[in-house]
């Protein structure tokens, strides 16, 4: 039986970010004899605009074998087939160098993947060869079978495997290698269970990894924009680790005898990174330098486990970020995460001030969100490195930042919930997302 799909009427490249006409895509052959590419090397297969297709709609090569992967007619780069027939979110993720991407990363798609069933949409990824990075650090992390063993995920390289080099002859490009998901509505979806309303409310999120250095102010050339996204990204989070602060160190020695709060721990300077990021989008964007970023930016403060204790008022262990619907389907509870951001807000400006001026500065719509995509202190392994053993993960509002991005990307499917009662955190309510303390109103898509 054939299918007809429904092609969107014009499409972004996730790897150079070209606005694209879907009938321009070039095929990938699948011989293994036709290789080589001007921009991707003679290794590559080959890339071409189709003459030929067989009664199911996929292209054949010179050798007449069926293709399925498409490629940007620009870059040459895959392109999964997703983003042809669902509109695209694109959110990005940066932060200091060793300031705990990796893990967090892992960490909110491994939770994303297990709470978006609440609210009765699937989150799979749209491309297993695209995403095989972030599945690996999943894998290591919460399917291992040797939990009790301690494991280390290593650090964002800048020219490692979340970059893709594209050859142009007259010069070369760096481009970020975007993680991929599906996002769609699962049958028991109160609101969207017709294939129209399946398919057009549908979304392919397209996720960016950065390495810290890649945002330090001399590290970005003409021949390397691999920050390009950033200006293309509907909302960014950026991961600050307060261990690497050191007012922040010196109150948390108070309370902890976590191994990166000892001296010989990396420390860097974080809000040059971001302000960094700033003026890449600025230029980019063509914005005037004295405008802010139009656009949510989540402040994921990492590491939470650690530094718990310096917010008395708050225990993200029995605060639920989300409210129940009447329907049965879940919202993401805005007004406890604004309520709670404000209190971590008034923190960072004790201990860390420049950190919320430069957000200040970078946008009007910041959220600060305490996370610990651990829940736990690392342990010091050989050669004076740190891992954690996966029996010891507990972690902790790891995917808030991440559902809270997607709520804020006009994407229906995570809806937003205000309630009079907030969070409780005066003693109004109990935080567990009841309807008991007022009114609330729906927002939709946050």
């Amino acid at each position: 039986m054939s299918v007809t799909l429904e092609l969107q009427a014009q499409l972004t490249c996730p790897n150079c970010w070209a606005s694209l006409h879907p009938a321009d895509l070039f095929w990938v052959s699948s011989h293994a004899d036709l290789r080589g590419d001007p921009y991707l090397g003679e290794e590559a297969l080959k890339r071409f605009l189709p003459s030929r297709f067989d009664v199911e709609g996929f292209a054949l090569d010179a050798k007449g074998m069926r293709c399925q992967a498409l490629a940007c007619p620009r870059c040459r780069l895959l392109i999964p087939r997703i983003l042809t027939e669902v509109r695209p979110v694109f959110i990005s993720v940066l932060g200091a160098p060793s300031s705990g991407k990796s893990y967090f990363l892992a960490a909110s798609v491994w939770e994303t993947r297990k709470k978006l069933r609440s609210f009765h949409v699937t989150f799979t990824d749209a491309d297993p060869v695209a995403n095989q990075i972030v599945s690996a650090y999943e894998q290591k992390l919460f399917l291992n079978e040797r939990p009790d063993q301690i494991v280390a995920i290593p650090k964002t390289e800048q020219e490692g495997e979340l970059y893709q080099l594209v050859d142009f002859g007259d010069r070369q490009e760096l481009y970020a290698r975007p993680f991929v998901f599906a996002m769609r509505p699962t049958a028991s979806h109160v609101h969207l269970r017709d294939e129209a309303a399946i398919r057009r409310e549908s979304r392919a999120l397209c996720l960016y990894d950065n390495a810290g250095e890649h945002f330090q102010p001399t590290s970005e050339s003409e021949l390397s924009p691999a920050t390009d996204h950033l200006a293309l990204a509907e909302v960014l989070i950026f991961v600050f680790d307060p261990l690497q602060h050191p007012k922040f160190r010196k109150l948390c020695r108070d309370y902890s005898d976590d191994p990166q709060l000892r001296d010989d721990f990396h420390v860097n300077r974080q809000d040059t990174i971001l302000l960094e990021a700033a003026k890449r989008i600025r230029q980019k964007a063509n914005i005037p330098s004295h405008e802010r970023f139009k656009k949510p930016l989540v402040v994921a403060v990492n590491k939470y486990d650690v530094w718990a204790k310096l917010l008395p008022n708050i225990d993200l262990l029995r605060l639920d970020p989300y409210v129940q619907l009447d329907d049965g389907t879940h919202a993401v509870n805005r007004t406890a995460l604004e309520e709670i951001s404000e209190q971590v807000e008034a923190l960072l400006e004790q201990t860390s001030p420049e950190i919320v001026a430069a957000c200040k500065s970078f946008s009007d719509d910041v959220l600060y969100l305490p996370v610990s995509p651990q829940g736990c202190s690392p342990e010091r392994v050989e050669g004076n490195h740190l891992g954690v053993r996966p029996d010891d993960l507990r972690p902790i509002w790891a995917e808030v930042p991440l559902l809270y991005a997607i709520c804020r990307s006009r994407c229906s499917l995570v809806p937003a919930a205000r309630r009079s009662g907030g969070t409780g955190l005066s003693g109004a309510s109990d935080g567990r997302g009841d309807r008991r303390d007022g009114p609330q109103i729906f927002t939709g898509t946050g």
